[in-house]
């Protein structure tokens, strides 16, 4: 499972994961964020974690976490496996610096070919050069969109995406590599999902205002609940679509 081969990275882009609405790309969010703390490691080997989506999303760029804002040290390949078969879905390169643009605590770049997940089956995430760049991890530290289900550690056996891969468990939740991802609704207004946008869905953003639930109501995906937000909603009141 060689990427340099019949896998080739694409250089110069980075994964997102986009699931597109029908009236708007509107719910962004990404698929994991740091919450404070935790451990910050670095590692030889090929890192990343292992997930399942909770419902089918479609994926357009990875990134790779920037612990403090303030440029990558490195270039990262980022790829993107079903767990099922090895298969490599797509992949990229995150720049270093400032090159690719950041989005909350990753930067991230779109790759030339969306990919598709299905809810409920597993996939995995690795990246590459891990020795200077932090990765952070621990219970608590690290957050996921209600979209996906962290399912374990993964470690390449070297600095690459070549065989074995190995799985882990431990302590939910770690972030390196990531991708971005806007929930495959055709009405993500709708947040009671009773077929329009109404008073249910206004009280629901209001009990949600000022956190960051990795979705929506945050519909501008900026990681809190807030004055755009409510406006988006109420700019589409009443029935879907």
């Amino acid at each position: 499972m060689n990427l340099k081969t019949s896998r080739s990275l694409h250089a110069a882009s980075v994964v997102t994961i986009g699931v597109f609405c029908l009236r708007a790309e509107a719910g962004f969010a990404n698929a994991s964020f740091h919450l404070g703390g935790g451990t910050f490691s670095n590692l030889g080997n090929a890192t990343g974690w292992r997930f399942t989506p909770t419902s089918d999303i479609i994926v357009n760029e990875l990134g790779y976490f920037d612990a403090d804002q303030d440029g990558l040290a490195e270039s990262h390949e980022v790829g993107l496996f079903r767990v099922s078969d090895g298969a490599a879905l797509g992949g990229t390169t995150i720049l270093a610096g400032f090159g690719s643009p950041l989005r909350g605590d990753s930067r991230f770049e779109p790759t030339p070919t969306p990919m598709e997940l299905t809810a409920g089956v597993e996939y995995y995430l690795l990246a590459n050069n891990n020795l200077i760049d932090d990765f952070v991890s621990g219970q608590g530290n690290v957050g996921f969109a209600t979209q996906i289900d962290w399912l374990g550690f993964v470690e390449g056996s070297a600095n690459d995406f070549s065989d074995p891969i190995f799985f882990g468990r431990g302590v939910p939740g770690n972030l390196g590599p990531n991708f971005l991802i806007v929930p495959g609704l055709a009405c993500p207004w709708d947040l009671d999902g009773d077929g329009d946008v109404g008073i249910n869905d206004l009280l629901d953003l209001l009990g949600q205002w000022g956190t960051a639930p990795g979705g929506p109501p945050d519909f501008d995906g900026d990681f809190m609940v807030g004055i755009v937000d409510f406006l988006e909603l109420l700019a589409h009141w009443g029935l879907c679509p």
